[in-house]
């Protein structure tokens, strides 16, 4: 066997995607840390037990590039090492969460030589009324220096994890940035930036738009396929990203997903070439109309429009955009906290990629919804955030993995036939007068 095929890999069924861990297929009944947590091997150390009682048999936590390459070129990963063996010891695999370039729409984990470099790693630009522009807390992507070192770290960090590794598969997958995107505008307004918008459209997007429409996403915005009709009646099509696609925040939204999206694979594609674990990015989602939960208000989510969330990450309305140009990516994950999760389930397994969901609501209305992930949508796993912050005993998660857990085979094996299983919860039925 090749190594690709020991290691932990993914193989396609007629209607599902698999992990396979050791040969057999895995249902991970994962939890995420808090941000921190698994930067200290010694915080961990209480930490485990926990996990374990509440039935998770997957951890996820954070690696980040500051951590492991302080000074350009030195690189440091026995914190890493002892947190590997800590979760190998209790029996539990990890999805490691590569906190490089980007988390959350900012480059708050980025190294120190990296954040007070500006010449060599320039920032977004954030377009302000009246014309002025605001330097942005994150990393411009227009930029060679910033993906080439980070995809340079990211490599080494691979290679370390196939040393140290290889032979045990606790390791499962790792996260490759962050809810990546831009806050606070739609488009980077830096004069990099500009000058990229104002050139032609790349041929291969424009190719690729206008091929294959049938399987192009449902949320692809109406402006961009009228956009599209044209382009498929055009032998040459070409023009600026505004004279092709028109002015707006969806043009911008766009244009920074096609980028962000060759950034995201530069870096994970040096991981990929160093140890070919299966590899993913997480999505901040839009919310807004049958995207949000009816339970919350459009508001609470950050809002509808590309910078209210970050501009230019897989939303499902770009998520064809990151699945052609982001091709050492496995899949693009959504975080599912007040989007409508059904929804988010169906829409993010587009094209039969797998379903993943790193983050998602650790109460117990978070909990009961996990059974449509793994009934209907056939998910690889889920994973409440925060949850080293539970108690065991009173977590929601405990019971319901636990359940999980003893018909996992069931499951998996119900997740190889088309339409053999549905998933389905009940949400708590209100007191007296009130409607059901």
């Amino acid at each position: 066997m090749t190594l690709s095929t020991q290691i932990p890999h993914l193989r396609s069924t007629e209607s599902a995607t698999q992990l396979i861990v050791h040969g057999k297929p895995f249902l991970a009944l994962a939890a995420e840390l808090q941000n921190s947590s698994m930067t200290s091997a010694e915080f961990m150390d209480p930490v485990w037990q926990k996990l374990v009682d509440t039935n998770v048999n997957t951890v996820l936590g954070c690696v980040t590039w500051e951590d492991i390459e302080p000074v350009e070129d030195q690189f440091h990963f026995a914190e890493l090492d002892k947190v590997i063996l800590g979760a190998r010891k209790h029996g539990l695999h990890l999805v490691l969460l590569w906190f490089g370039s980007f988390k959350n729409g900012i480059s708050t984990y980025v190294p120190p030589w990296v954040k007070t470099n500006t010449k060599r790693f320039p920032r977004a630009k954030l377009r302000q009324a009246g014309g002025v522009l605001k330097t942005g807390d994150v990393l411009s992507i227009f930029h060679e220096e910033g993906p080439k070192a980070d995809a340079k770290a990211f490599g080494r960090f691979l290679s370390h994890l196939k040393e140290v590794d290889s032979a045990h598969s606790t390791v499962l997958m790792v996260q490759v940035e962050n809810e990546t995107g831009l806050l606070g505008d739609s488009r980077d307004g830096s004069a990099a930036a500009e000058k990229r918008f104002n050139e032609s459209v790349p041929l291969d997007l424009l190719h690729f738009l206008a091929q294959d429409w049938d399987n192009r996403h449902d949320n692809l915005h109406t402006d961009i396929k009228a956009t599209l009709t044209h382009l498929k009646s055009q032998t040459n099509p070409s023009g600026t990203w505004t004279q092709v696609f028109g002015q707006g925040p969806r043009t911008d939204e766009l244009f920074m997903a096609y980028h962000y999206a060759k950034y995201v694979n530069q870096v994970a594609a040096a991981g990929k070439q160093a140890y070919p674990l299966p590899l993913y990015t997480n999505v901040w989602q839009n919310y807004v109309d049958v995207d949000g939960d009816k339970d919350f208000p459009v508001v609470v989510g950050g809002g509808g429009n590309p910078g209210d969330y970050p501009s230019g990450g897989g939303t499902s309305n770009v998520l064809d955009i990151w699945q052609q140009f982001a091709p050492s990516l496995d899949f693009i994950a959504p975080d599912v906290y007040l989007n409508d999760y059904s929804n988010s389930c169906r829409k993010y397994r587009h094209r039969n990629q797998p379903l993943f969901i790193p983050e998602q609501r650790r109460d117990e209305y978070g909990a009961r919804r996990i059974w449509v992930a793994y009934g209907s949508y056939q998910a690889m796993g889920v994973s409440p955030f925060g949850i080293d912050t539970q108690v065991p005993a009173t977590n929601p998660f405990t019971r319901h993995y636990g359940l999980l857990q003893s018909v996992a085979p069931l499951v998996l094996e119900a997740q190889t036939r088309p339409d053999s299983s549905v998933g389905f919860y009940f949400d708590e039925i209100p007191g007296d007068g009130g409607q059901c």
